[in-house]
């Protein structure tokens, strides 16, 4: 194994050119706190940091800024207390609710289904833009960090007459009439107005218990589904707004979270009708949100320092982790951290400025780049989202209220299996698609990939698995890893889950306790020898690997195609591939992987070798804004800068980069040019990687 040690920070003397080529595309925007310099002062501040603009507040006149020379974007335009609550405003009423649990109490400050709410909204967006007096931004973001709850935080809003009156709307439109409502939820209501939303409480108390797994969570799924579609609702209409305002000017939101059955994040809903937006890359989220959304959105990231004992390198690697996904910039957190108290840069402000300076060529050139990915899908379902948040909360009992965004970061069962799958790919040289269930019937006989990937898909529509099914008849290659079509779409559990017999799955056991995955890990009792955990104890197939608790890789021909079912709890790949405890069993999941994609004829576009280099690897393909070729090659550990900077203070390395023909290469960080061949040996450094404009090899 190797030593590793840690970089300390460096303290940067002030470079003298670190302003952004001319002509750059990747902006580079400074938020500013109310106590930031003036125009005046702050602008040449601006250009020798490398930074090309500023944000403007709601309500302030952004033309002095415009004079000066900035750019700017104007920052939560429709201010707080709608599409964002205030702290103290959701914490009184979680503390109302948490008092007495009476779904009465769970009324949203601003009720999204209230008309005249809707209307503040646009007002207040109406007057940000009016204060603009003409100035252009670059993009107008209506909130930073918008949601129906505050961030992703559990409680079962909204309970108002005007919410529930449009929820009955939603429903009557779903069901028809109350009979049908009654069957599909099976509840006894007489009358309309009897109609309530299940809270999560009322789920625990009615629908959770017992020893198997819960049969039908669909009342309070489909509670859960109208708010993302209230919240996603009011979002559409205040972009078309902005939209009238201000023709061709990108507008979205900043701040958004991953997906989570509370807060309204469902991305499938939002992102696609953005053309400015900036997602917390949680769970995979920034690679989910990339392959939904509009091709000529302008994505950017908050960049923060970082934290104390982090090595100095962070700020490189991060901003080549946004040049390799082709961001069109940066926002800058804050005016504080990169100005010190004299109003000068900070040592802070005067690494980020060396940073910026030496990875411009490649953030200019990857600024709207468009990631290529390979033949490989990732099946995203917001259904399974909430049937997983369900599996992992309900042993919590009334503590579920407790489960706060940070919380689940880390113990989340949707986010860790999202993630892994997509590091598992990554780590072998794949880029995946994410692709959402709604969507497969027509995508999938419209432009098939090679591979389907079922992460964790414990809800599918029978729609989505017939479309599975042609696609495997067809020749295609579908993994799945545990709880696939356990239940549909609307989280009523299925007799015999929806691809049982395309896996040649003979048997399951209904007990909840067989169920071995919570909260991303698996339970102990779970383990194999080798490290590797069962998902579903006592699962059998017709044609798989026994092991002491049932069976693990069914695998079945299906037609032309073939499906494989895991049963393995792939979603811990994440948390084990940068662990060395841990090589074992990664190791195991990416052979396992491997050998499936390369039988369906999925090989890397290219191959990254060289002495100690680890396995993490990412070599993401770009297509530049003017057409050209890009590729980036860098240590995939964003989340664990110490391995990073481990390998950092090894000292410079050779890598060879290999293609599958001859390539002309000029690296665009270190400027330099390199003739036809198949074999490239390149330096490297592990904090920005390679980032290369890659040419088809002439005479």
């Amino acid at each position: 194994m190797l030593t590793f040690a840690c970089c300390a920070v460096l303290s940067l003397a002030l470079p003298q050119e670190s302003a952004p080529a001319a002509g750059s595309a990747f902006q580079r925007l400074l938020w500013r706190h109310d106590d930031a310099p003036p125009p005046e002062r702050l602008v040449p501040l601006l250009r020798t940091l490398g930074l090309t603009g500023v944000s403007v507040a709601r309500g302030e006149d952004p033309r002095p800024w415009v004079e000066a020379g900035a750019s700017f974007y104007l920052d939560q335009a429709c201010g707080k207390g709608v599409l964002e609550l205030r702290d103290a405003e959701f914490e009184a009423v979680r503390a109302r609710y948490l008092a007495v649990r009476d779904p009465k109490t769970l009324v949203r400050p601003a009720v999204l289904s209230d008309p005249a709410v809707r209307g503040v909204a646009r007002e207040q967006l109406e007057r940000s833009i009016a204060a603009l007096r003409g100035a252009r931004p670059w993009a107008v973001a209506l909130a930073d960090e918008a949601s129906t709850t505050r961030h992703r935080n559990p409680l079962d809003l909204c309970h108002a007459p005007a919410s529930l009156a449009a929820f009955h709307t939603f429903l009557r439109a779903r069901h028809g009439d109350l009979g049908r409502l009654n069957l599909a939820w099976d509840t006894r209501y007489l009358r309309w107005d009897e109609v309530q939303p299940f809270t999560f409480d009322t789920l625990l108390d009615e629908r959770t218990g017992g020893a198997n797994l819960p049969q039908n969570l669909r009342p309070w799924s489909e509670h859960r589904e109208f708010m993302d579609r209230e919240f996603a609702g009011l979002v559409q209409e205040l972009v078309r707004a902005c939209r009238l305002l201000l023709p061709d000017v990108p507008v979205g939101l900043t701040g958004l979270q991953p997906p989570a059955p509370y807060g309204g994040h469902d991305p499938a809903l939002l992102v696609p009708g953005l053309s400015f937006l900036e997602i917390y890359d949680l769970g995979g989220a920034a690679a989910l949100a990339g392959s939904l959304q509009a091709p000529r959105a302008r994505v950017v990231a908050t960049l923060f320092p970082p934290s104390q004992g982090q090595p100095g390198g962070v700020l490189r690697a991060r901003l080549a982790e946004l040049a390799a996904r082709g961001a069109d910039g940066v926002v800058v957190w804050s005016s504080r951290e990169v100005l010190g108290e004299d109003g000068q840069a900070s040592a802070h402000g005067k690494a980020l400025a060396e940073a910026l300076r030496e990875l411009d060529p490649a953030l200019s050139a990857c600024a709207g780049a468009t990631v290529r990915h390979d033949p490989v899908w990732i099946v995203e379902s917001h259904a399974s989202v909430r049937a997983h948040w369900v599996f992992d909360a309900a042993p919590d009992g009334a503590r579920w209220v407790n489960r706060r965004s940070s919380y689940q970061d880390g113990n989340s069962t949707a986010m860790a299996a999202r993630l892994s799958w997509l590091r598992c790919c990554e780590d072998l040289g794949i880029t995946p698609r994410f692709v959402i269930e709604d969507e497969l019937a027509g995508r999938l006989d419209a432009e098939p990939p090679k591979v389907l990937i079922l992460p964790a898909l414990l809800a599918l529509s029978d729609r989505g698995a017939q479309a599975v099914r042609r696609f495997a008849d067809g020749g295609g290659l579908v993994v799945a890893d545990h709880g696939t079509g356990i239940y549909d779409q609307h989280l009523v559990r299925r007799r015999r889950p929806a691809l049982d017999a395309m896996f040649g799955i003979v048997a399951r056991p209904e007990e909840r306790s067989a169920y071995a995955v919570r909260e991303g890990r698996a339970a102990e009792r779970a383990r194999l020898p080798s490290g590797l955990a069962v998902a579903e104890l006592g699962l059998r197939g017709q044609l798989a690997e026994p092991v002491a608790s049932g069976h693990v890789q069914v695998e079945s021909p299906v037609g032309r195609g073939r499906a494989v079912y895991l049963n393995l709890a792939m979603c811990e790949y994440a948390a084990l591939r940068l662990e060395e405890r841990s090589v074992g069993p990664a190791q195991e999941m990416r052979r396992r992987l491997r050998r499936w994609l390369q039988e369906a004829g999925v090989e890397p576009a290219v191959d990254v070798r060289g002495t100690g280099l680890p396995t993490c690897i990412a070599r993401t393909q770009l297509r530049g804004r003017d057409g050209s070729s890009l590729l980036c090659v860098r240590v995939n550990a964003a989340d664990r800068p110490d391995v990073v900077g481990r390998l950092a203070a090894e000292g410079p390395r050779q890598v060879q980069v290999a293609f599958r023909t001859p390539v002309r290469l000029r690296d665009l960080v270190r400027g330099t040019a390199h003739p036809a061949a198949t074999v490239h040996s390149l330096p490297f450094d592990p904090w920005t990687g390679l980032f290369l404009r890659v040419e088809a090899g002439g005479p």
